[in-house]
């Protein structure tokens, strides 16, 4: 009797390992990262986001993962590089594994509590669909969180936003 009581205490404790070691993947939030905004060094919220020097040799969305390169999260970063291919030269990728200590220290200067994608700078974005506007966040696990479908009508946004601001 006492065997199994250890047991189930056993697997329990193995159960929450697993969830603690999972991390905030699995958490909700209903608001928007009040972080994810870029901020001056001053600690107040920028306005504008800095204009390139050469637009010719900036790409028109610049997008910043920041994940643990392991299995669990590979298929995101996979995605994200498929998106950077789609739009050669106009999309440009850097990821930032967040289990490294130069992706760790990057990762905690964006002001984020768990993992995210900042495109053009942030995590937050309002998409037009069907004449309705809706507002994504890049945060946490895409498929869970987020949907390919809202960050690919993002990115599309901001290159036609691009064009015709040339």
């Amino acid at each position: 009797m006492k065997r199994a009581g250890l047991l189930s205490l056993t697997f329990i404790a193995v159960l929450v390992c697993g969830v603690i070691i999972a991390g905030c993947s699995r958490t909700s939030t209903s608001q928007p990262s009040k972080l994810a905004t870029p901020r001056t060094q001053a600690g107040q919220p920028t306005t504008q986001a800095p204009q390139p020097k050469d637009m010719a040799a900036e790409p028109a969305v610049k997008i910043e993962a920041y994940y643990p390169v392991n299995a669990g999260h590979q298929f995101i970063i996979d995605y994200l590089k498929g998106i950077e291919k789609k739009y050669p030269g106009q999309v440009k990728l850097e990821v930032y594994d967040t289990q490294s200590p130069e992706g760790r220290k990057k990762w905690s200067s964006t002001g984020l509590s768990c993992s995210g994608v900042f495109v053009n700078g942030s995590t937050h974005h309002e998409i037009t669909r069907n004449g309705k506007t809706e507002t994504v966040d890049f945060l946490k696990r895409m498929d869970d969180f987020w949907t390919r479908d809202d960050f690919e009508a993002v990115v599309k946004q901001l290159l036609e936003k691009a064009k015709t601001e040339k």
